[in-house]
């Protein structure tokens, strides 16, 4: 577990290609408040025995009491290994350390509405872990979220949660495995329905870079399987790492062979495409080399055979403490689980390999994020993610703190650096660029970070980030665009269909 202090944040803030704006988003009974949890234990910010439990990204008190609350933001800290580092192959990357602002997006209420604050949170980020649960359907809020993030071309990976109940209802099933991987496969195509029809009416290339095609795809890496209450998720290509080797094959070819109509025959040690040979049927390969292990030590700790749990850690390299090898069935399970497969490290994975820095995002963002000429100083430093252009920050965040008089407001700076004592034109949501109106010109009192739930000043922040600032509120700052341009138009949600 890595607790970053704010020295480290800041440091890796100055390096936005290895900055991530992401949120994990889904129905309210998705799972994915424990899946957030998990990767805030990740970072040390609570323990994983608080998984589930902790739920820090709800409503909570730092010791300035100061409510962060709703679209607040967590920095988490993830460092990949140098074959990890050549799979980014879409976007520039700077060096191994990775800076994933982790947001935390208020729940849509109803049908979508430009002003809702769920709407203007999700303008500060650029991809997002979207949950939906392996059983049952999927709900209408799920569509609203999915048909809203595509729109504002924040760029999906997909996660099936609770994916330890199917295990439940199907592991003694004739044909299991099966029997789970069209489930799953059914579920995924569901979610890619919604995510084109989402994007059905959008002009242009919606998001740049190889990895996405306008679907989820799990033989890309681009879906994880999880179970949030237990602590664990995979996805194809973390078994495709492990496996890359004994085939020789490198790990991307064999991360789209473990998943859809491959098959691998033992008796040939081909890999094909055809689910039998000489009249016997071959076992899919997601099945012989992802579920069935997992099957197997599902069944052995149900079981109590701890001789063939023994076996099973032995084989796959599972290291269990003392304490954990005396749990029992479910309990046994979920450490096994957490050891082998731990949640944090899938969805960071994912995070940081498949979905975009500000860098990349904000050149193909910056038509839908802003409101003026495409051409001018202020949509050219967000094109860019200049440090050195004008300031452009949205506010998608106020809150009032227990000191009255005085707020918390959290935003994104898309361009420029901003720092305590900057003067700034404060662009209220009826601002018009030349008018006077809803407009406030006023120097930052106080700049923030959320670091290990407490706000600690900070000097300064560049483009790509996000931000708090803390002052008196005798203006408007909700939804409002600061800027030291004074040709900036505002910035704010613009849905970018097509006439």
């Amino acid at each position: 577990m890595i607790s970053l202090t704010a020295d480290e944040v800041h440091a890796l803030m100055n390096k936005p290609s290895n900055v991530r704006n992401i949120s994990v988003i889904g129905h309210v009974d998705s799972g994915k408040t424990v899946l957030t949890d998990c990767l805030l234990a990740k970072a040390g910010i609570t323990s994983p025995s608080e998984v589930g439990v902790a739920h820090l990204t709800n409503t909570h008190s730092d010791e300035n009491e100061i409510r962060v609350t709703k679209s607040s933001s967590v920095p988490l800290y993830a460092e990949l290994n140098d074959e990890d580092i050549k799979d980014i192959a879409s976007q520039k990357t700077d060096g191994k350390d990775f800076l994933i602002n982790l947001i935390n997006v208020p729940d849509f209420i109803d049908s979508i509405d430009p002003s809702h604050e769920a709407t203007a949170a999700l303008l500060v980020i650029d991809g997002a872990l979207i949950v939906v649960d392996a059983m049952g359907p999927i709900p209408p809020y799920t569509t609203t979220v999915i048909y809203e993030a595509i729109r504002q071309r924040i760029k999906p990976a997909l996660v099936i949660n609770n994916v330890h109940r199917a295990f439940r209802e199907l592991v003694d099933a004739p044909e299991a495995r099966e029997e789970l991987y069209r489930l799953l496969a059914r579920r995924i195509e569901d979610v890619n329905h919604r995510i084109s029809n989402g994007s059905a009416n959008l002009d242009g290339p919606i998001f740049d870079g190889p990895y996405f095609d306008g679907h989820a795809d799990p033989g890309l890496g681009l879906v994880a399987f999880s179970s949030g209450p237990q602590g664990w998720a995979f996805n194809v290509r973390q078994f495709a790492s492990r496996y890359a080797k004994k085939f020789g094959i490198d790990s991307n070819k064999l991360t789209r062979l473990l998943w859809g109509e491959n098959y691998y025959n033992p008796d040939t040690k081909q890999w094909t495409r055809n689910g039998t040979h000489d009249g016997k049927k071959l076992e899919r390969s997601f099945n012989q080399f992802i579920l069935d292990p997992i099957f197997k030590l599902f069944k052995a700790t149900r079981d109590l055979k701890m001789d063939e749990v023994d076996r099973l850690l032995v084989m796959l390299d599972i290291k269990l403490s003392a304490k954990d090898k005396a749990k029992e069935g479910d309990e046994l399970f979920k450490a096994v689980m957490q050891a082998f497969l731990p949640a944090s490290d899938c969805l960071l994975e994912m995070a940081i390999l498949h979905l975009p820095s500000p860098l990349t995002a904000q050149k193909y963002r910056v038509d839908t994020l802003y409101r003026g000429p495409k051409d001018d100083e202020a949509a050219n430093g967000i094109r860019e993610c200049d440090p050195k252009g004008p300031l452009m920050l949205y506010v998608s965040l106020v809150q009032p703190t227990s000191d009255e008089g005085r707020f918390y407001a959290f935003g994104r700076v898309f361009s420029g650096t901003i720092r305590s004592g900057l003067k700034v034109r404060i662009q209220g949501q009826k601002y018009t660029p030349g008018s006077k109106d809803d407009l406030l010109v006023k120097a930052i009192e106080r700049t923030v970070l959320n670091v290990s739930r407490k706000l600690v000043s900070i000097n300064d922040i560049p483009a790509g980030n996000v931000i708090g600032l803390v002052d008196d509120n005798n203006f408007p700052l909700k939804w409002a665009t600061l800027t030291t341009s004074e040709t900036a138009s505002n910035m704010d949600r613009n849905e970018g269909r097509k006439e």
